[in-house]
């Protein structure tokens, strides 16, 4: 039993220290976002990184963040900030069980992948 408890307590703690963590990093990606206000694929890369890192917790923030960042993609033809931007939009969908849409954004954010890939080849 005590093994158990021990065990528990080891799990409850590792968890409690990854979130902290990944709060401290979302902190510093808003500290970053709200000093760097030049929308350029910098700022793009910080939304995205935002909004990923907020899937499970703040839904409405990963959809802000990711509809930012799209915009700003779009404006500077920034595509790997556009297909990113698509990926992280699906997340959001998908965890609000918006399935159908879910999939239109995750097949935009496959074919922004494409047309990345392409690109590189030429």
């Amino acid at each position: 039993m005590k093994k158990v408890f021990i065990l528990i307590y080891i799990v409850v703690l590792s968890f409690a220290s990854t979130i902290q963590a990944q709060n401290s990093t979302i902190d510093s990606l808003k500290n970053e976002l709200v000093q760097h206000l030049h929308e350029d694929s910098i700022r793009v890369d910080i939304l995205n990184e935002l909004a990923f890192l907020q899937q499970q917790v703040y839904l409405t923030d990963i959809y802000n963040y990711s509809k930012n960042a799209l915009a700003i993609s779009k404006r500077i033809n920034y595509l790997k900030g556009q297909a990113n931007s698509y990926f992280n939009i699906s997340a959001y969908y998908w965890n609000v069980s918006k399935f159908d849409s879910s999939l239109f954004y995750q097949r935009k954010a496959y074919n922004t992948f494409i047309k990345i890939m392409i690109s590189m080849e030429n």
